[in-house]
């Protein structure tokens, strides 16, 4: 059941965020592949993501170190912007020409998988 899978962490008009909490609910139920999975390593400046036509939703997940990420078309700094812990993974479905990315620390690497 997908509600189990899934945890509502800040909902809002524009987006809702969840983060999964079962790697076994890593696949979103009633969504298809919309185009291949994006890896970018993060770096002290914002980056935006290459995002397939058709893209309705996206799972971000974040490896090695942490970072942040805005939606509301200010780039995130490494002190500000909403925090992804190293090994945290969300599903994403806000705007995604105004979603940027950045490194915390380190270099992360940011893995994306798009839905339509």
């Amino acid at each position: 059941m997908l509600s189990s899978c899934l945890a509502i962490l800040a909902p809002t008009a524009a987006a809702v965020f969840f983060s999964l909490t079962d790697p076994a609910c890593a696949q979103v139920a009633g969504h298809s592949s919309s185009g291949p999975t994006q890896s970018i390593t993060l770096s002290g400046t914002a980056t935006g993501l290459t995002v397939p036509a058709g893209t309705t939703l996206a799972t971000i997940c974040v490896e090695t170190a942490a970072a942040r990420y805005r939606d509301d078309g200010t780039a995130p700094t490494a002190s500000v912007g909403l925090p992804l812990a190293a090994g945290a993974c969300m599903t994403y479905s806000g705007p995604f020409s105004a979603l940027q990315l950045i490194a915390q620390s380190g270099s992360p690497v940011a893995t994306i998988a798009y839905y339509r």
